[in-house]
């Protein structure tokens, strides 16, 4: 089914023109389909029982920080918005508040970053926010160091305050990078957004397994077949980001030559 509404959508932008007659059309088949997939609701129950089994831990949800962080544009406001929102890692506020600020060009001085490290030390602990490994900052360091953009030198600065910060920051025994093995998609497609009087935008949905590999150190003898690991259900909508899952529920690890140790609860 999902090739077929990709395949439809794929036609109506190869059009010379696309009419409203044309965009009426396809809400209508939107319609139909609904209304045909509502009547099933033993499939429609079934799918709803599935995922309520799953435990849903969320890793990265692109549209919540955006919500977070979207509107700062200074690094005091990026302080006010790690205060009041539910950041829970360093990586996110480097990531989207700083990096946003600084390819805005309203570069911060020597004495707003001092400032702006100190603030978020005091967040840090309040808050018990996940520190920014070592390992991540030394890959950024070396490239902005020999860079020359005119917000090079400041990022450098910021990212090296962090660094020394025991408080923002951690040795790279406290935390491990693990690489990503394998993705795998589940589905991709394509769907119409009404923009109201600016019309219509075509947008991507899809979402992959992405598979770990990986034996936590709690975890016993397993006699498993198949490599001890993880999957990270990543859900993505251009116009929204992605958003990153912890899958826990079996069924999701079928033909993937991996299985999931619950260590943490």
């Amino acid at each position: 089914n999902w090739e077929r509404w990709s395949s439809l959508l794929e036609k109506i932008t190869e059009l010379p023109e696309i009419t409203v007659s044309d965009l009426r059309f396809i809400s209508k088949l939107q319609s139909k389909a609904w209304r045909t997939l509502s009547s099933r609701e033993v499939e429609i129950n079934d799918i709803y029982d599935r995922e309520k089994e799953m435990l849903k831990t969320v890793i990265y949800d692109g549209d919540k920080l955006y919500d977070i962080f979207g509107s700062c544009v200074t690094l005091a406001e990026i302080v006010t918005a790690v205060s009041i929102g539910k950041t829970e890692s360093m990586w996110d506020v480097v990531r989207e508040g700083v990096e946003k600020i600084f390819r805005s060009h309203k570069t911060p001085s020597k004495r707003e970053i001092d400032q702006f490290i100190l603030d978020l030390e005091r967040l840090c602990q309040e808050k018990r926010i996940q520190r920014l490994p070592w390992q991540l900052i030394d890959l950024m360091m070396p490239v902005l160091r020999h860079s020359t953009n005119d917000i090079a030198e400041n990022l450098y600065s910021l990212l090296k305050g962090i660094r020394q910060s025991k408080v923002l920051s951690s040795t790279n025994r406290e935390n491990i990078f693990i690489k990503r093995c394998e993705e795998i998609e589940v589905y991709s497609t394509k769907f119409l957004v009404d923009d109201g009087d600016d019309g219509y935008t075509i947008c991507n949905e899809s979402e992959y397994k992405w598979i770990y590999r990986f034996r936590h150190p709690a975890t016993a003898k397993c006699t498993q077949p198949g490599d001890c690991g993880f999957i990270l259900k990543a859900m993505y909508e251009s116009n929204v980001g992605y958003k990153l899952e912890l899958a826990t529920y079996s069924d999701y690890y079928v033909d993937t030559g991996v299985h999931y140790h619950d260590v943490i609860s």
